[in-house]
């Protein structure tokens, strides 16, 4: 007997898998339908009684799962329209009549798509309890689609299925296991779910599966909606619903069996773009979660509110939102698709337009954002935020891609945010983009010791565009509370990097490139700077006023800059100063220092107790982390002494500074 109305999905309260879906809604026509009722039945598995009264089909099956084929030349309902389809003035009830939990798949075999206008429902008889309705799956590798109007009531979860489940194999995995084998192989079986429909008592799952296009207009509310884009692999309620296995050749369907469905056997995928409109703010349903699969491209157009829960998204093509998505977590192609292929397919990940509004809150848990695949994208006026509240819980946003990480358009927003624990964004992948007036805010505990910040650890470039800003605000109680950390080939800020925090850290390692500070870099946040160009003849420009603030911390208030090339062009301010000429990571005490240049000119100026260039009288190693070095005429782990300096502003150390520079040799 079953004790309760949800199927046990297993999930973690953060990370659970549940879908969501995608492109431009399919175009259905609405054919009427060939018969009222479904039509010459036969049981394949279980035992099964059908009935006609008024404009009542029941359908009885006992406890377990039972497979009905219906269209072929079967006795239950014999006469009626062929295959399964329901009219608009009729109603099909499934009925279990013994106790314990039971599931119904119904097969259309006529090869022609099945078509829903009518009442379907779930419901008990005899010795069964309220808990047994049984689950219903309606199955049709030509297709399906649910009409506007339609009444669908199954407390325990329904599903509408365009694949290929005619097999033996498939069948015999079904009535064994409970399980529906997504097997796409010569399937046309486009899905689609219209708006409009009511869903009774349907309050635990919706499955919606297909090839070719699927389109969900309509979903019950309370319950998890699971949406398949001709990704194969199979689903069961009991458990994590749809499990992909699609990497590889696709197996023959003569070798599934109870053994191998959930493991060893590949399934045949299917090109598909899947299309999720769920309407607005005021009609769209509350969703427990969501979980949606593609092998093609994914387009939410609707509202998707699944706030007290998870929103997963996996896409071989480009997965879009342009409405509102609400959850306490959300992932987005974490879960790799091939395409039976041997590598992982999943592609970008776009969310565009004023109206496309991500809120991501958790007042329980962690709050999350977790992303891969290719590309991600915010764009022209769309925004995300990630919240989270209670002590200790962290708000992250987490990228790891293989592409661009792009933020841009004016009200482009994203807004990281933790009242008691600390805030991330992570972005990995080719390049960091902030441009064109949009803005990132990243914002933890400012009372307590925890952390804020942003790391850009990727291939490419970081870039915080003319208008754009970035906004770091940090914790009072911890050091580097506050950090803007980049990793790449290049660094440029052209817009605005504030940090309102205290301790806040900005560190950058360019691998290839110059570092260019142009761009305001404000607040009385910031308190220590570490830049490196590391490669040899690249630059860093410092144009912009840069006041590094003494703080509480060890050991704060300094810049520390290494380069080839230094040009300060702007005043300068820290309580230590430090550059170290940058020259080959190999070299003896006899080899002839590399070409580097120390420039401040007349716009720039450096103020700051100790200034030391190229020198520290007590270096004993070329580690700049443990002394920064005179070195005359040698290179020692890529620093040496300076070839050329340039001094046309003022260098101000006050009364009791000091001022050093390392002897130069040419």
């Amino acid at each position: 007997m079953r004790t309760a109305k949800k199927p046990a999905f297993s999930r973690k309260p953060l990370f659970a898998a549940m879908i969501f879906a995608l492109s431009a809604p399919v175009a259905f026509a609405t054919p009427t339908p060939s018969g009222p009722f479904p039509g010459n039945g036969t049981a394949v598995y279980g035992t099964v009684t059908a009935a006609i009264a008024g404009s009542t089909a029941t359908v009885t099956v006992g406890s377990g799962n039972t497979v009905i084929t219906w269209g072929a030349s079967g006795a239950l309902l014999p006469g009626s329209s062929t295959g399964f389809n329901i009219g608009s003035s009729a109603a099909v009830v499934f009925q279990n009549n013994a106790l314990g939990s039971a599931a119904v798949l119904n097969i259309d075999v006529t090869g022609t798509p099945s078509q829903i206008y009518g009442s379907l429902s779930a419901t008990v008889s005899g010795s069964a309890t309220a808990d047994d309705a049984p689950t219903l799956y309606v199955a049709n590798a030509n297709g399906v689609v649910v009409g506007s109007g339609a009444t669908i009531s199954a407390p325990y979860g329904v599903g509408f299925i365009g694949a290929d489940l005619n097999s033996t194999q498939a069948q015999a995995v079904f009535a064994s296991c409970g399980a529906v084998p997504l097997n796409f192989d010569n399937t046309a079986g486009s899905v689609s779910v219209q708006n409009g429909v009511n869903w009774g008592a349907t309050t635990s799952f919706l499955l919606v599966a297909g090839a070719g296009s699927v389109n969900v207009g309509s979903a019950p509310g309370g319950g998890v909606l699971f949406i398949d884009g001709g990704v194969g692999g199979h689903f069961s309620p009991i458990g994590a619903g749809i499990a992909t296995s699609d990497q590889g050749s696709a197996s023959s369907i003569a070798s599934l069996s109870t053994s191998n469905y959930s493991s060893g056997f590949v399934y045949q995928d299917a090109s598909t773009s899947v299309s999720v409109n769920l309407g607005t703010a005021s009609t769209a349903p509350a969703l427990e979660d969501v979980s949606a699969y593609a092998d093609g491209t994914l387009d939410n157009s609707g509202v998707l509110n699944a706030s007290g829960g998870t929103i997963t998204l996996n896409a071989s093509g480009t997965i879009t939102n342009t409405s509102g998505i609400s959850a306490a977590g959300m992932t987005i192609n974490t879960t790799d698709i091939y395409g039976n292929s041997s590598t992982a397919q999943n592609g970008a990940f776009i969310n565009t337009g004023s109206s496309a509004k991500i809120t991501i809150s958790n007042s329980v848990y962690n709050a999350y954002l977790t992303a891969a695949g290719t590309s991600f994208s915010n764009l022209s006026g769309a925004s995300i935020s990630v919240s989270a509240s209670g002590s200790g819980n962290y708000a992250e946003l987490y990228f790891d891609g293989n592409s661009a990480f792009t933020n841009s358009g004016s009200g482009s927003t994203i807004n990281i945010n933790a009242n008691s624990g600390d805030a991330y964004l992570t972005a990995y992948g080719t390049s960091f983009s902030n441009l064109s007036g949009a803005s990132i805010s990243i914002s933890g505990d400012n009372a307590t010791s925890y952390n804020s910040g942003l790391y850009f650890g990727g291939s490419g470039a970081f870039l915080n565009g003319t208008g754009a800003t970035i906004n770091i605000s940090g914790a009072g109680g911890n050091d580097n509370s506050g950090y803007l950390t980049a990793y790449g080939t290049s660094f440029t800020n052209l817009g605005v990097l504030n940090f309102s925090g205290s301790g806040d850290e900005l560190t950058v390692n360019a691998s290839s490139g110059s570092i260019n500070l142009s761009g305001a870099v404000t607040g009385a946040g910031l308190d220590d700077v570490d830049l490196m160009a590391s490669s040899v003849g690249q630059s860093i420009f410092i144009n912009t006023a840069l006041n590094v603030s003494p703080n509480l911390y060890s050991p704060g208030d300094q810049i520390d800059a290494s380069a080839s090339n230094m040009i300060i062009n702007a005043p300068v301010s820290a309580g230590t100063f430090v550059y170290y000429a940058h020259g080959s990571s190999t070299g003896t005490a006899s080899t002839a220092p590399l070409v580097n240049n120390f420039t401040v000119t007349t716009l720039g100026s450096i103020s700051a107790p100790t200034i030391d260039v190229a020198y520290h009288p007590n270096q004993t190693s070329g580690d700049p982390s443990t002394g920064y070095g005179n070195f005359h005429g040698s290179t020692t782990a890529g620093y040496q002494s300076l070839t050329n300096l340039d001094i046309n502003g003022p260098l101000l150390a006050g009364t009791a500074g000091t001022v050093n520079f390392g002897q130069a040799v040419q």
